[in-house]
């Protein structure tokens, strides 16, 4: 996500999704669907050890992504 490559997210199988964060990077492919593989301005992932997920948050400037 962090380089602009949403795509390649979209190809992975169920089996590569179970072994690396199934449902929260499930719905951060969502996201790239909608807005292709542009690069995001802020990226950040924090693990929550307590709670075994972490939270991520994301900025992308598409008003100047559509505009380049």
């Amino acid at each position: 996500m962090q380089d602009g490559r949403g795509r390649e997210l979209a190809r992975l199988s169920n089996q590569d999704l179970i072994q690396n964060g199934e449902i929260e990077l499930r719905q951060w492919i969502t996201l790239m669907g909608m807005i292709g593989d542009c690069k995001p301005e802020l990226l950040t992932y924090e693990p929550f050890y307590r709670g075994l997920l972490g939270m991520a948050v994301g900025y992308w400037d598409l008003a100047s992504a559509e505009s380049a």
